[in-house]
């Protein structure tokens, strides 16, 4: 999600749970992420998951955490640098299963 686009759109970040939480619900889904740059500069990325894949153990590897079926980090970096390392990680866990 852009800088700005929650103002412009005149949701809260409260609504945004319920986007990771929509793709969640999506017949095959293991992992749902949502990325959004807050004011800090920082990438915040949600992790929400179906079935035994524990968000909160692949959160703490970029200093989040949370519960096993949804969790969160704030992550240093441009949205394309997190989104790239987040993925690629996401990649390596879901083939691992």
């Amino acid at each position: 999600m852009p800088p700005g686009a929650i103002e412009r759109h005149g949701v809260s970040t409260d609504d945004l749970d319920g986007l990771v939480e929509f793709a969640r619900s999506i017949q095959g889904t293991r992992l749902a992420l949502l990325f959004r740059t807050l004011s800090n500069g920082r990438v915040k990325v949600s992790f929400r998951s179906v079935g035994d894949f524990d968000v909160a153990a692949f959160a703490q590897q970029f200093g989040g955490g949370g519960h096993a079926k949804a969790s969160g980090a704030s992550i240093n970096g441009t949205m394309d640098e997190v989104r790239a390392r987040v993925l690629e990680a996401a990649r390596t866990a879901l083939a691992s299963r």
